[in-house]
C-alpha cells in the first residue's frame, strides 16, 4: 500500500440544504424566494453530482494503486467516518425540514414542497455517496483478500508415474516428513 494514502478531506461538503429563512411560509409566498430556492436546489444537485463523480474517480485511483486488503479496510473505515460527518451535518436539517413539512402540509405551495423534497433527496445523496464508496471498498478488500488465499490445485499427471522416485524426491526435499513418519 502506498505510504500515506488517505481519503481527501476536501470532499466533505460545507453545503447547506436550505437556510432557516427558507422555511418561512410568508417569505415563500413571494416569487423571488421560490426562485432563490430553485437555484439553491439546482446548485446543490450539481454539487452532489460533482461529489459523486469525484468519489468514483477516487475509487478508480484506489483500484489502480493496488492496495492490499488491510489498506482497503482502513480506507473503508475512513469512508464510514466521513459518512458519519456528513450525516451529522445534514440529518438535523433534514429532520427539521421533514417535521415542518409534516406539521404544516398546507402551508407550502406545491412548488415549494417539491423543492424541499428535492433538498431532502440531495441531503440523502450526500450521505449515501460515502456509503457507496465504503461498500465498494469493502467488496474490493474481500476480493483482494480472497485472491491472496486462492487454493492452488495440482494438474493431473498424464502417463505413468514412478512412485518410488517421486517419494524419494519428496523425502529429500522435506526430510522432516520422514522423521514424523518414523515416530
Amino acid at each position: 500500500m502506498p505510504d500515506g494514502f488517505q481519503l481527501p478531506t476536501d470532499l466533505v461538503t460545507d453545503t447547506r440544504l436550505f437556510d432557516p429563512g427558507d422555511l418561512d411560509t410568508d417569505a415563500l409566498a413571494r416569487s423571488g424566494q421560490l426562485l432563490r430556492l430553485r437555484r439553491r436546489v439546482e446548485e446543490s444537485q450539481a454539487k452532489v453530482r460533482l461529489h459523486q463523480d469525484r468519489l468514483n474517480e477516487l475509487y478508480e485511483e484506489i483500484v489502480r494503486a493496488d492496495i492490499d486488503a488491510a489498506g482497503l479496510q482502513r480506507l473503508a473505515d475512513e469512508a464510514v467516518e466521513k459518512e458519519r460527518s456528513v450525516a451529522e451535518q445534514f440529518l438535523p436539517e433534514m429532520e427539521a425540514l421533514r417535521e415542518k413539512l409534516k406539521s404544516y402540509p398546507e402551508a407550502f405551495s406545491p412548488d415549494a414542497r417539491q423543492y424541499f423534497v428535492e433538498a431532502l433527496n440531495i441531503g440523502q445523496a450526500w450521505i449515501t455517496a460515502w456509503l457507496k464508496l465504503h461498500e465498494r471498498l469493502i467488496k474490493l478488500a474481500a476480493e483482494r483478500s480472497a485472491a491472496g488465499r486462492r487454493t492452488l490445485r495440482a494438474k493431473p499427471v498424464k502417463g505413468e508415474v514412478d512412485r518410488a522416485a517421486l517419494t524419494d524426491k519428496i523425502i529429500t526435499r522435506f526430510p522432516n516428513i520422514l522423521k514424523a513418519l518414523a515416530e
